[in-house]
């Protein structure tokens, strides 16, 4: 829940304790008549653009791809699984807490209210937190916070207990969520950013629902306290198990789009949806050189997977010492172009350690294949 939806959450708890739950449901759907007519009277900016769209199923397989490949994206996804699983406990097992001190939906309004209040206090401070604290230390001491939150929910025995530990609870929970939104969107440049971003919300949402269930069930079977505890004490645990991904240091500029590929040559035009397509980069290493350029050579398989490659090799000459290839196929010559589109900045340091090995003035020769698709392929070889 961001901090839009936690103070949401603060005025429903307010609404609840005063007049129940319908007028609380009713006021929440009302909201959103200000949204849809936001978006209704929302003109975008159109873009010029060069390739034609990418189809529906080839642009989901290609963010699939890109998550596969995402290394700063996957830390982010680790770090909100090992936070959201355990944290959703407190949220799941609120009517029963507010049940257990004798109250009914006005208590139960009160203790939202509360965590809803915390998450406001923590939004106005967040951006001077920001300032002097890294994003791994946000997520770290939030989660802390909230483990010891929970913890206080599971011991209080009193309403006046219980406040202070939902507006801890409230304050970690709008640190950590938001530092992991931003992460998240940091992490990825933005031609795949909302592909990527669902892939984040729906680990999110799955840790939320299965969270619930889970302690859910263990309320049920040893006690609102102890599935309490056990969630704090599974927060830690995750903590410590993510401690080593983090979460970066570096600013949005870093994943701005920056074309390093030079676009390539064609002698005729090539329809776009022409394919597969296969890419040959031909280096010329000296042989003393061979194992550390090799090393590095590895680094861009993960890149061009991630950008869009079914595969990826690395040949040796065996006539030829030093003369090696790179290679990868693309779906198609679309798919390529679009390559030179997705290459981010911070590729470009890996791209010139590998052809800092590359001899001579002029840079790695780089050859283009398509395959060629006769009317006996289509209608089918007969032997």
């Amino acid at each position: 829940m961001s901090a839009p939806g936690c103070t949401r959450s603060a005025l429903a708890g307010v609404v609840v304790a005063a007049t129940g739950p319908q007028a609380a449901f009713l006021l929440n759907a009302l909201s959103f008549a200000a949204v849809i007519v936001v978006l209704l009277r929302w003109r975008r900016e159109a873009h010029a653009h060069t390739l034609p769209a990418e189809q529906f199923l080839g642009a989901i397989r290609a963010g699939v791809r890109y998550v596969r490949q995402a290394t700063a994206l996957q830390h982010v996804m680790a770090r909100s699984a090992a936070f959201f699983l355990f944290a959703t406990a407190p949220w799941a097992l609120l009517p029963l807490v507010a049940r257990a001190t004798g109250g009914g939906a006005g208590t139960y309004g009160l203790l939202l209210s509360g965590l809803g209040a915390g998450a406001v206090a923590a939004a106005l401070l967040l951006p001077r937190i920001r300032a002097r604290h890294s994003r791994d230390a946000l997520v770290r001491g939030g989660s802390v916070l909230f483990a010891v939150a929970g913890s206080g929910v599971a011991f209080a025995g009193s309403l006046m207990l219980l406040l202070p530990a939902m507006f801890a609870a409230g304050a970690a929970w709008l640190t950590v969520l938001s530092t992991l939104h931003v992460s998240a969107q940091l992490a990825v440049p933005q031609w795949v950013r909302a592909r990527a971003l669902s892939v984040y919300l729906m680990v999110f949402a799955v840790c939320m629902s299965g969270g619930a269930i889970l302690w859910g069930g263990v309320a049920s079977r040893w006690g609102v306290s102890v599935a309490l505890v056990a969630a704090a004490a599974g927060l830690l645990a995750g903590m410590w198990v993510t401690w080593r991904r983090s979460l970066g240091t570096e600013d949005a500029l870093s994943r701005t789009e920056a074309a390093h590929w030079p676009q390539p040559q064609q002698h005729t035009e090539i329809a776009p949806e022409r394919g597969p397509v296969q890419v040959h980069v031909e280096y010329d290493i000296d042989p003393a050189d061979a194992l550390a350029f090799t090393a590095a050579a590895q680094t861009l398989r993960r890149i061009r997977r991630r950008d869009g490659a079914l595969s990826w090799g690395l040949f040796e000459d065996a006539a030829v010492p030093g003369r090696y290839v790179e290679t990868f196929v693309v779906e198609s010559w679309a798919e390529h172009l679009r390559q030179h589109d997705r290459a981010v900045a911070e590729d470009a340091a890996v791209v010139g350690r590998v052809r800092a090995f590359h001899r001579g003035d002029r840079p790695p020769r780089v050859a283009h294949w398509i395959a060629v698709n006769t009317a006996d392929d289509v209608a089918g070889d007969v032997i």
